[in-house]
């Protein structure tokens, strides 16, 4: 928006007194936009009438430009910046979240252990760092019950998503004891980005039954 007759322009009538006062006689306003909106005006005045023709009100636009880039730069930044934070927040409460629950939690891709939680630990016996990168064969009796674990699993998350089953470990100590073995991948399509896993230990369920 130009003025270049401020005071005599009906367009700035409201502010001819103060104008008058200053001594203003012409005046440029450009937009500011952030993200494609209006945020402000980069407003430029002069003692002198006619000052604002196609040469100076080119210059204008282009600093106004700047400065709507370099905003627009800062607030990507503050925005990105700001997602990072919500981001570790909420990586800091499912990280307590996965430690504290009172059943075993833990992540596999190609049935090796990425992750587990303490309560998984204690249930089998085995330090975290004991279980991280090994194969989960190492918990089973027997190669015949982790294949159809494995594969009773599958079949169950292709049908539906998720898979449950009732297996057997054997703790590090020896102990045989039954878990309800549940497992939902990241990805239904495509298994290699891993499976989330619950493990709920039902030994005294399975040996009162017995």
């Amino acid at each position: 928006c130009v003025f270049n007759d401020y005071l005599h322009d009906p367009r700035s009538a409201r502010w001819h007194e103060a104008a008058r006062r200053y001594g203003l006689q012409a005046a440029a306003a450009i937009p500011i936009r952030l993200q494609g909106e209006v945020c402000a005006a980069f407003v430029v005045y002069a003692t002198m009438p006619d000052v604002f023709q196609a040469q100076e009100i080119n210059l204008l636009e282009e600093a106004a430009s700047d400065i709507a880039f370099a905003l627009d730069h800062h607030e990507t930044e503050r925005q990105r910046q700001l997602a990072e934070e919500k981001l570790r927040e909420s990586e800091t409460r499912l990280a307590s979240l996965f430690r504290a629950l009172p059943v075993g939690v833990g992540l596999v891709c190609r049935r090796v252990f990425l992750e587990v939680n303490d309560y998984f630990c204690q249930m089998t016996g085995y330090a975290r760092q004991e279980l991280l990168g090994q194969s989960a064969r190492l918990l089973y009796l027997n190669d015949q019950d982790y294949d159809w674990v494995g594969q009773e699993k599958y079949r169950q998350i292709a049908e539906k998503g998720m898979g449950s089953v009732e297996v057997r470990f054997r703790r590090k100590d020896g102990e045989v004891i039954w878990a309800i073995l549940s497992s939902t991948p990241l990805e239904v399509a495509e298994l290699d980005k891993g499976v989330t896993f619950t493990a709920v230990d039902i030994t005294d369920r399975r040996r009162a039954e017995e």
